[in-house]
């Protein structure tokens, strides 16, 4: 909860100033009605925040792909453990790095520990290459907002689950080597 302000001034600079996806405003923040029930689970390089996922639990509200799709045409279900994943974030100063991908596998994490089995997303265009990779699927819709083309996409935690783990045991044997190289 500490991290919100932050997190609507990052979201502000990077949907608003950098990609144009809303319009730049006074207060330099962006909110939206889904933050006060959405989790978000902060990447921190020391004490500096290096990026952000927002996760949408069910049953709290609507999910951010409501304003874009209707649930009753889309191919897969609307329940209980169904979790949307948004707003996947890395500020400029460490893009380039791995830290969508540890995000990725935190919000896996978060998901799988509260019980659910799938997820739904909206993925930019440009980067959805680094989406399929980690095991989600395009469902064959797609949106646009402002100057940004989004892809609906949908997997559940058996289809991620072994493309993130591979991931994550990679990213523990490259921290595991660098650690022996300083010793």
């Amino acid at each position: 909860d500490l991290d919100r302000d932050a997190i609507a001034r990052f979201r502000h600079e990077v949907y608003a100033r950098e990609r144009g996806q809303h319009a730049v405003n006074p207060a330099a923040r962006l909110r939206d009605p889904l933050d006060d029930y959405n989790i978000f689970l902060v990447a921190r390089v020391g004490r500096d925040i290096a990026g952000f996922i927002s996760l949408t639990p069910p049953g709290r509200g609507p999910f951010s792909v409501d304003k874009y799709f209707a649930r009753d045409a889309l191919p897969f279900a609307f329940d209980a453990q169904l979790y949307e994943v948004r707003l996947l974030t890395v500020l400029k100063p460490h893009r380039g790095r791995e830290v969508a991908t540890l995000l990725m596998i935190a919000a896996l994490r978060w998901v799988e520990s509260h019980g659910g089995q799938s997820i739904v997303a909206i993925g930019r265009r440009e980067i959805l290459e680094l989406y399929l990779r980690v095991g989600l699927r395009a469902v064959g819709r797609s949106t646009r907002s402002a100057a940004v083309t989004y892809d609906l996409l949908h997997a559940t935690l058996d289809d991620l689950r072994p493309h993130l783990c591979e991931r994550q045991n990679q990213l523990t044997a490259e921290a595991a080597d660098i650690y022996r190289q300083i010793l």
